[in-house]
């Protein structure tokens, strides 16, 4: 992987190595694995997904066999999102027979993995698309669970990138032949309220967030056409209470997928002219709130109360 100052590479241009292990000492090169190194100024600025997924392929370059990576690890190889941040440690799947245990580096989870549930990926070893859901969401969170199987589920989304398409019934399908063992309860209960038509997993997690505050169910991505015809869609809808909700995600004004080319001025007066497009059409209400809003029950509770949203 690009970045990666490895000390063989070093040694086999006559360099011992000592500089960067003072470096690392003093805080100018952050230390990935054994023998694996990144500048920090570029390990800083690093978002969350490719540290960890820097932390895969330097952990990949050390091990003797070939490794599959699954659970945490596959979902971020697969791009499927997660709520929350990447663990510290790799995660692996391999045969009891193997004697191989965990470490603080990596999690080696026992499993006998058919054929069919191994693919290569960049020339990594990697469990499954289907596979990988599964396993995740047997012992994740229900956020998390939730969150990458809507993505999987979904036909399009802005932050899907190349995370590939599993369909429901194979997750049920799947979900059936595991009956009776650990976590299957708790997949059987993501895939039920997964729905692909979440726009991204901070509208996931959202979604989750609103089942726990026993709020009504809103509808996603409700259609509204515009007094000049255009189409627009709105993440949450409660028609019933005539209300409009809105997840706004700092991504949509950071990541160049969003942006395609604009200012963040330009996104943000296109976002006021939808809004002002879809309240004069629909008669609803709007309500946004961020993701700092959403990782609190009692601010999201509070911020849907003054909007006019309570529980059944």
């Amino acid at each position: 992987m690009s970045g990666l100052i490895r000390l063989q590479d070093l040694a086999r241009e006559g360099d011992d190595g000592a500089w960067i292990r003072r470096s690392v000492e003093t805080g100018q090169t952050a230390r990935i694995e054994r023998g694996r190194y990144v500048p920090a100024s570029e390990w800083e600025a690093m978002d969350n997904d490719t540290r960890y997924l820097t932390r895969i392929h330097a952990f990949s370059e050390l091990t003797r066999t070939k490794q599959v990576f699954s659970h945490w690890s596959a979902i971020a190889l697969w791009r499927y999102p997660i709520i929350g941040r990447w663990p510290d440690a790799v995660h692996v799947a391999l045969g009891s027979a193997s004697g191989q245990r965990s470490s603080a580096r990596v999690v080696r989870h026992i499993a006998d993995l058919p054929d069919d549930d191994v693919v290569e990926l960049d020339g990594l070893l990697v469990t499954s698309p289907l596979r990988t859901l599964v396993d995740l969401a047997r012992i994740a969170s229900f956020a998390t669970g939730v969150a990458a199987i809507d993505c999987a589920l979904a036909a399009l989304r802005p932050d899907r990138g190349t995370a590939p398409f599993v369909e429901r019934d194979a997750l049920l399908d799947r979900a059936a032949r595991l009956a009776g063992q650990r976590g299957v309860r708790r997949l059987r209960k993501v895939i039920d309220f997964a729905d692909g038509r979440s726009g991204s997993s901070g509208e996931s997690h959202s979604r989750v967030q609103i089942a726990r505050l026993r709020l009504p169910r809103p509808e996603l991505q409700v259609e509204i056409v515009d007094l000049e015809g255009r189409t627009w869609h709105s993440d949450f809808g409660w028609l019933k209470y005539r209300m409009l909700g809105e997840f706004d995600g700092m991504v949509k004004y950071t990541r160049n997928r969003y942006l395609r080319g604009r200012d963040v001025a330009d996104v943000v007066i296109e976002e006021k002219l939808r809004e002002d497009a879809i309240r004069l059409v629909s008669g609803c209400g709007m309500v946004r709130w961020t993701t700092e809003t959403s990782r609190s029950l009692a601010r999201l509770q509070k911020l849907l109360a003054a909007a006019g949203l309570y529980p059944d």
